[in-house]
C-alpha cells in the first residue's frame, strides 16, 4: 500500500502534464454535444470545444446533473470528519507506521505519508457533533478528551485542518453519452470507509486512457470504458455504506462485537501497518 498527500500527487500530476495545460477560475455550467463534438460553457459566458468530456467535478457533478436531471441530490451519510495533515509530529507515533482507534460513533487513524508528514482522520456520527458546529478546530476541542496523548499531540499540531459532511449518492445506471464520461466522485462517490476514493479516481483515469489510446471511436470507447468500471465501483459503494455503519454504530453491544472482530484480525494483512486496540483508563476510545 501506498500512502501519499494530495500536494505531493497534485505536484506530481503538474508538473507531468505542465502548468499551460491548467484553466483555472472556471466553473462549469452545462455543455453541449453533438455526438462527436463537445462543448463546455461556463459562469462567465465563456466556452470551450473539444473531442472529449470527463466530468470529474466531484459529488456535486454539473456534467452528472446535466446528464441525470432528475436525479436526487447527495444525501447525508449520518456522518461527519475532520481530517487533518502535518509535518514534523511523526515521533509522536514512535516506530508505529498508523495508529487506528475506534469508540463508540468514533473512528480515527494516523498514518505516516511521507518521511516527515502524516495524515490522520476523525469520523464521527453526525449525532455526537452539536448542529452547526462545522469548526474542525472546535470539533477536536469537543472530541479530544476522549482519546489518549498521542490523539492530541498530533491533533494539536496540524494547521492543515478541513471539515466534511459525508454524502452519499446511489450508483446511477450510465456516466455517459456520445463522447461524454464520468471519473472519480463524479461517478461514484465512495465514503472514506473504503480507504478507496482517491485510488478507484486513479484507475478510472488509467482505464479511461488507455481505452482512448490510439485511433478509437471516441463514444465506444468511452462506453466500454464504462462498462469496465461500474459494476466494479458500485460494489464499492455498497461495502463503503456497510463499513460506515459498523464503524459509525453507537450500539454498546455492536461496538462490542466489532472490536472483537478487529483484534482477530491478523496484523500480515496491515502490511506495514500495525494496529494496536488497547483500553486505556479515563477514556473510551480504543487506540
Amino acid at each position: 500500500m501506498i500512502i501519499a498527500l494530495r500536494p505531493a500527487l497534485h505536484g506530481a500530476l503538474l508538473e507531468a502534464v505542465g502548468v499551460d495545460t491548467i484553466a483555472l477560475e472556471n466553473d462549469v455550467t452545462g455543455f453541449v454535444s453533438t455526438g462527436t463534438r463537445v462543448t463546455l460553457q461556463t459562469a462567465g459566458g465563456g466556452v470551450a470545444e473539444g473531442d472529449v468530456l470527463i466530468g470529474a467535478d466531484g459529488v456535486g457533478s454539473i456534467v452528472r446533473r446535466a446528464m441525470h436531471p432528475d436525479e436526487a441530490p447527495p444525501r447525508s451519510s449520518g456522518i461527519v470528519a475532520v481530517r487533518g495533515a502535518v509535518h514534523g509530529a511523526r515521533r509522536h507515533l514512535g516506530d508505529l507506521h498508523a495508529v487506528y482507534y475506534l469508540g463508540r460513533g468514533v473512528e480515527s487513524m494516523f498514518v505516516r505519508a511521507s518521511d516527515t508528514g502524516i495524515y490522520w482522520f476523525l469520523s464521527m456520527a453526525r449525532a455526537l457533533v452539536p448542529a452547526g458546529m462545522q469548526d474542525p478546530r472546535a470539533i477536536l476541542t469537543l472530541m479530544s478528551p476522549r482519546f489518549d496523548s498521542t490523539f492530541r499531540a498530533v491533533t494539536s499540531a496540524t494547521d492543515d485542518l478541513r471539515f466534511d459532511e459525508l454524502v452519499d449518492r446511489d450508483p446511477i445506471p450510465f456516466w455517459g453519452k456520445d463522447a461524454v464520461t464520468l471519473l472519480g466522485d463524479a461517478a461514484h462517490p465512495l465514503l472514506p470507509h473504503t480507504g478507496q476514493g482517491a485510488a478507484q479516481a486513479i484507475v478510472d483515469a488509467v482505464t479511461v486512457g488507455e481505452a482512448l489510446t490510439g485511433d478509437v471511436d471516441v463514444s465506444r470507447a468511452l462506453r466500454a470504458y464504462e462498462r469496465e468500471r461500474l459494476s466494479k465501483t458500485a460494489t464499492l459503494l455498497q461495502q463503503g455504506r456497510r463499513t460506515a455503519r459498523i464503524m459509525g454504530t453507537m450500539n454498546p453491544l455492536a461496538c462490542d462485537v466489532r472490536e472483537a472482530v478487529v483484534r482477530m484480525i491478523p496484523v500480515k494483512p496491515f502490511a506495514k501497518f500495525y494496529v494496536r486496540i488497547n483500553r486505556r483508563a479515563g477514556t473510551d476510545v480504543n487506540r
